[in-house]
Order: C-alpha cells, then sequence, then structure tokens
C-alpha cells in the first residue's frame, strides 16, 4: 500500500433509513348524521311588465326583490249589513211618533216664549201628561202622582223637600216656568212676614191667618183655584216657615248663650271680690 495514501475515518455515526410509512385512520369520536339536500328556488313577486315598460339591459340579472311600492294592498273588508230584528220593527211600529221625538229632542229650557204663553195650570198639565205617558210606556200603568182628580190637581204623595225619604221637588213637580215659580215665592214671602209669626212652624200658625194668606194669593194668581187645597201655597209657605223658625231659633240660642255668659262673669267677679 501506498504510503501517500491514508485510510478514510471511521464510522462513528449510524446511518439513519427513511422511508414511506402508512398511519391508521384517527377514530370515530360522534356518530356523523347525513342531512338530505335542500332545494331554494327564488320566488318572483314582480309584476309582469306592460307593453312600453323599460326591459332589462343584456347581461344584467333579473331582480327578483319585491319593491315596497308595487306591494298590493288588501281589499278592504265589507261592511256587516245592518240587521232590523221583527222585535225591532214592531216596537217601533207600536211607539208613537211623538214620544220618540220627545225622548230623543233636547229639553226645552224653561222660560221659553212657549213656556210663556201657556198658563201655569196647562203647563203642570203638559208635564204630568209627558211624564205619565212617558212611564206606561216602560213600565205600564201605574198610579201618577200629581194627577187631575175632576176640575182639581191633587198633591203628590210625600213632602215637599224630602226627596230623599219619598219626598218630591215643588218646583219639578209644578212644571211652571220659572218666572212665574218666582213670582209666586216672592209673593208668599212677602205675605208670611206681613201677617204671621216668622219665628214659628208652620204648625204653630194660626190657620184663620193661614187662610186670608191662602186667598190672598189666590186672588193675584187666579190659576192657583185648579190646584186641590192650594197645596203649592202650603208647600211655599211650609218651607218658608221651616227657614226661618230655625233661623229665630239659631239666633234666640246665641242671644241665650251671650245672656249665660254675661251671669256667670257677675258671679266669678262677685266670688273674687268676696274672696279678698
Amino acid at each position: 500500500m501506498d504510503a501517500q495514501v491514508e485510510n478514510h475515518l471511521p464510522l462513528i455515526t449510524p446511518r439513519l433509513i427513511f422511508a414511506p410509512q402508512n398511519f391508521p385512520a384517527p377514530p370515530t369520536i360522534t356518530p356523523r348524521m347525513e342531512f338530505p339536500s335542500l332545494n331554494i328556488e327564488a320566488r318572483d313577486d314582480s309584476p309582469a311588465p306592460e307593453s312600453g315598460a323599460r326591459l332589462h339591459r343584456a347581461g344584467s340579472p333579473p331582480n327578483h326583490a319585491v319593491p315596497s311600492s308595487t306591494v298590493p294592498r288588501r281589499a278592504g273588508t265589507p261592511r256587516a249589513p245592518t240587521l232590523v230584528t221583527s222585535n225591532t220593527a214592531t216596537r217601533r211600529a207600536e211607539t208613537p211618533r211623538a214620544l220618540r221625538f220627545a225622548s230623543t229632542a233636547s229639553p226645552r229650557r224653561a222660560g221659553t216664549p212657549e213656556d210663556m204663553e201657556m198658563s201655569p195650570t196647562e203647563q203642570h198639565q203638559r208635564s204630568i201628561s209627558i211624564s205619565s205617558s212617558t212611564e206606561d210606556e216602560e213600565m205600564g200603568p201605574s198610579e201618577t202622582e200629581g194627577e187631575v182628580v175632576g176640575n182639581k190637581i191633587k198633591k203628590p204623595k210625600g213632602d215637599v223637600s224630602r226627596i230623599g225619604r219619598g219626598g218630591y221637588n215643588l218646583h219639578d213637580k209644578l212644571g211652571w216656568n220659572q218666572r212665574t215659580y218666582d213670582n209666586v215665592l216672592a209673593l208668599v214671602s212677602k205675605l208670611a212676614k206681613e201677617m204671621l209669626d216668622t219665628s214659628q212652624s208652620y204648625r204653630g200658625q194660626s190657620r184663620k191667618k193661614v187662610q186670608s194668606l191662602m186667598d190672598l194669593v189666590r186672588k193675584e194668581h187666579e190659576f192657583m183655584k185648579d190646584y186641590e187645597d192650594d197645596w203649592p201655597v202650603r208647600d211655599m209657605l211650609k218651607t218658608y216657615l221651616k227657614n226661618s223658625s230655625q233661623t229665630a231659633r239659631n239666633a234666640k240660642g246665641k242671644e241665650v248663650a251671650k245672656e249665660i255668659g254675661k251671669i256667670v262673669r257677675q258671679a266669678n267677679a262677685i266670688a273674687s271680690t268676696s274672696a279678698r
């Protein structure tokens, strides 16, 4: 061997040999479910183009969106026809036309020219006839208060100004216009001050003086003869004397209390003087 040729170095590391290797498939963790494929088709709700309308530009896809201005409006719901039953038709046929008009018309204000032309007796009879016809139509036949008995108008049941205890309101029952009612009331009050003792109630008055007052009122207002026993004047007189006697009792009570206070003060003064 030639001395100039040297041997190669010894092998100090192992040789790695690379080769392809097939790995196993990954393990199945969750079951798999296959869903059928859905075919969604676009719905074309746009109105069909009319003659002379603008056509789509060539090459541009059609627009399938529905414009807000082209949404068709829903047809209006027809109104249900008004049905008139046989009972309603029969009731309308049986109800007098004048009564139906009176029930729907607005009440006429007191003191109108028509009322001024009528006498208080006619006004009272008219109010009675209207109220009685309405009650007969709705509630059937019943006894009417303030009815005309013979040639006289009977007094209503109950006491005047006691509405909550079976009484009545005198102005409403009479049906007079406001001017006539005020005139009669003013005359009764004036005569009561002149002829009667206003510190006493109606029961404490003289029957002779009360009757004289009735005669004077009847003479001044001739229509009062149409009322039985002059009951409108008596009711006005009872109400006036009730208020005046109550006022007198209150005033007398104040005077008595004042006098008692005066006596007590004098007694206290005497007692204090004697103590000194």
